[in-house]
C-alpha cells in the first residue's frame, strides 16, 4: 500500500506478518465516551476500548484516499499509563501493534497512535488542517446567513473548529527548562516542573536568587499568570505572586512573596493583622523559617 511508510518485512514460522511500517494521520475524529457532546451517540464507540480511539486522513496521498482511510482504518491510544488525546487536525504517528484478537491468529494486529507531533512547538495546540477543507470550512462562513458586513467588521478571522468544545488560547506559554529538569505540562496551564537551584540562571527564574546548587524544587501550578509580554511564543516561569494556584515544594531556596500581608493565612490557624498593627508570624518550615508583615517579604524555605 503506497500510503504506509514501509520499514522492515518479514515473515514468521509462528503465523502471518504484516511487517512493520507507519502512517502518518491526520486526526478526523477523536472518541471520548458512548455520546457526543450534543448526547447523540458516537457511531465510532463500540465499547470501554474505544476511548481516545481515533479517525483520520493518511498525509502525503490526495484527498480522495484520505477520506477513504478517515472511514476504515481507526487507531487507538498506543500508551495506557497517561491520556493525551489528540485534537481535530493535529498531526499523529500510526504503527501497527498486538490486537485484542491475537488468540484468533498471531497476525491480526491494530494501529495504535503516539501523542501529537509538535508541529509549532505550541503547548495549547498543534493543528495543521486540511487546507483544502478549510478553504471550504472559510466559504460556508462567509455565506452564512447571519454573517453580513456589521458582523464583519467585528468577527475575527475564523479558525478551523479544534473539536467541539476546545477553543485555542494564544496566551498559554510553554514553560523554560533548566539543566535537567523533567516538565509535564497540559494545554490549559497546569504544569509540574522537577527542578533545582541553577545559581548560573539566578535572574532567568524565580527560585535560585540563594541556595545551594542542585537543591531539588518541585513546583505544581494550575494556571498561568498574566505576562509581560504578548508573544505568544515566547516562554515563560512559575511566578507565585501572579499564578492562578501554585503549591511550591522546596529545600533551602529563597522565594520572593509580594506583598505577603495580602494573603488570606486563617487556613493555616493564624490570624493575620494587616498595616503592621501587630508583628504577625507565619511560620513556614521551621522556628527560623519566618515571614512577618514588617520584613522584606522574602522568605527561605
Amino acid at each position: 500500500m503506497a500510503q504506509y511508510k514501509s520499514t522492515i518485512s518479514s515473515d514468521s514460522t509462528a503465523g502471518e506478518s504484516r511487517g512493520s511500517y507507519f502512517i502518518i494521520g491526520r486526526v478526523k475524529s477523536v472518541v471520548l465516551g458512548k455520546e457526543k457532546y450534543d448526547g447523540e451517540p458516537d457511531p465510532n464507540y463500540t465499547g470501554p476500548k474505544d476511548l481516545g480511539k481515533i479517525t483520520y486522513e493518511i498525509l502525503y496521498t490526495n484527498l480522495n484516499q484520505s477520506r477513504i482511510a478517515n472511514i476504515s482504518i481507526p487507531a487507538y491510544p498506543i500508551f495506557s499509563f497517561i491520556k493525551l488525546y489528540p485534537l481535530i487536525s493535529e498531526i499523529v504517528l500510526i504503527v501497527p501493534g498486538p490486537s485484542s484478537e491475537m488468540n484468533d491468529g498471531v497476525g491480526k494486529q491494530d494501529y495504535y497512535y503516539f501523542p501529537p507531533y509538535s508541529t509549532w512547538n505550541s503547548l495549547n495546540h498543534n493543528a495543521f488542517p486540511n487546507m483544502q477543507e478549510y478553504a471550504e470550512y472559510l466559504k460556508d462562513f462567509y455565506n452564512n446567513q447571519d454573517y453580513n458586513n456589521n458582523l464583519r467588521q467585528e468577527t475575527e478571522f475564523p479558525t478551523l473548529p479544534l473539536g467541539v468544545t476546545f477553543s485555542e488560547a494564544k496566551d498559554v506559554r510553554a514553560l523554560r527548562p533548566f539543566e535537567g529538569d523533567t516538565i509535564l505540562e497540559s494545554r490549559f496551564g497546569q504544569s509540574i516542573r522537577f527542578s533545582s537551584t541553577v545559581l548560573a540562571s539566578r535572574n532567568l527564574n524565580t527560585w535560585s536568587n540563594s541556595g545551594e546548587l542542585g537543591k531539588p524544587i518541585t513546583i505544581i501550578r494550575n494556571g498561568q499568570g498574566k505576562q509581560n509580554t504578548n508573544d505568544y511564543f515566547e516562554n515563560t516561569v512559575e511566578n507565585v505572586n501572579v499564578d492562578d494556584a501554585t503549591i511550591w515544594m522546596t529545600s533551602g531556596q529563597e522565594i520572593d512573596i509580594s506583598g505577603i500581608n495580602e494573603y488570606p493565612l486563617k487556613s493555616f490557624g493564624v490570624t493575620q493583622i494587616k498595616n503592621n498593627a501587630i508583628t504577625q508570624v507565619y511560620k513556614v518550615e521551621s522556628s527560623k523559617d519566618t515571614i512577618s508583615p514588617n520584613q522584606s517579604d522574602r522568605a527561605t524555605v
